[in-house]
């Protein structure tokens, strides 16, 4: 199925893997939580990967066939799919000492949309504060490899940041295609 309209198997993942764990404006972070979360980020792209070897080509591809027909027909029909994703390892949630995770992913089909013009706003996180304002207030990019880019947000959104002003979001888009 071509959500984008191209022929081409093509895999956009926008994964937000947001880590809301502490203002902007905060001291370092503990050496043993930023390992914990590279950990974190390692076993989610070793199950992207096995999804992909498994021809899972969005995340509603893992779901059982009766629901995946069901949410393919509502995204058609322009219903957004928002899943809270929990890395496991071994069947165990991945432990981050004095952090958080936040992993969401979401499906939408984008009616006109073509895979270059969805990853050339993907990929623009320099000009993410002017899109995204007032929610995210900076934004800079982190890191770009061939297949995978990173980027951070300082939000100011209402809920996600539980009573703090501010929370640091840290992005990465990855991109297969075959």
């Amino acid at each position: 199925m071509a959500l984008f309209g191209c022929k081409a198997r093509a895999l956009v993942t926008a994964w937000a893997a947001g880590w809301l764990l502490a203002p902007a404006r905060a001291a370092e972070l503990k050496p043993e939580t930023v390992a914990a979360f590279d950990h974190y980020i390692q076993a989610t792209e070793a199950r992207m990967a096995e999804d992909l070897a498994e021809d899972r080509f969005l995340i509603i591809d893992r779901l059982p066939d009766g629901r995946r027909q069901q949410v393919y027909a509502q995204v058609r029909q322009g219903q957004i799919h928002i899943e809270e994703l929990h890395t496991k390892e071994d069947g165990r949630s991945i432990r981050v000492p004095s952090g958080l995770i936040h992993d969401w992913t979401g499906v939408m089909f984008i009616r006109g949309a073509t895979l270059a013009k969805t990853l050339a706003v993907l990929q623009d996180y320099e000009n993410h504060k002017n899109i995204y304002k007032p929610d995210v207030r900076e934004s800079k990019l982190l890191e770009t490899q061939r297949k995978r880019i990173q980027g951070l947000f300082a939000t100011l959104p209402q809920v996600a940041c539980h009573r703090r002003r501010e929370c640091e979001s840290r992005h990465s888009i990855h991109t297969h295609r075959e």
